[in-house]
Order: structure tokens, then sequence, then C-alpha cells
């Protein structure tokens, strides 16, 4: 049985299949800051970003879970929105 890579950074599309949200949404999401933004430099969203922002919006991982270095990424993502 094979396996398939899934990509960590997707194109917009993709980030919003990914999310079941339509792209149009999830620009808004985006937007309001409860998705990240594409990384810096880039078009592409990060997967691993994208499920740690879940995670915090449903409650399950709180800031304290996060090294100092996540946290500095999570914000500076937030600012790139």
């Amino acid at each position: 049985m094979r396996s398939q890579v899934q990509p960590r950074l997707m194109t917009k599309q993709e980030a919003a299949a990914y999310c079941a949200v339509t792209p149009s949404r999830f620009y808004q999401l985006v937007k309001a800051g409860t998705l990240p933004g594409p990384v810096p430099g880039t078009t592409r969203y990060d997967r691993v970003a994208i499920d740690r922002a879940l995670d915090k919006h449903a409650g399950l991982q709180s800031d304290a879970e996060l090294s100092p270095l996540q946290k500095w990424l999570a914000e500076d993502g937030n600012r790139a929105a």
C-alpha cells in the first residue's frame, strides 16, 4: 500500500480544501486572524501552522503549550495576513 505524501506548503485553493471551506471563506478567516497568512515571501500556506491555529481556535491548545519561537512565529504569521 502506497501512502500519498501530503505537502506541507499549500496553495490557497489547497489550503481552503484542507480546511473544508471555499477559497473565499478561507480568505475571510485569514483576514480575521483565525487562520495564518501565507509563509512570508510566498503565496503558500503552511499546513502545520493551519493545524495549530485550528487547534487553538477549538480550545485544543493554549499559548502556554507553545515555545517562545512558536509564539513569535504565530504572531508574525498573523501580522503577515
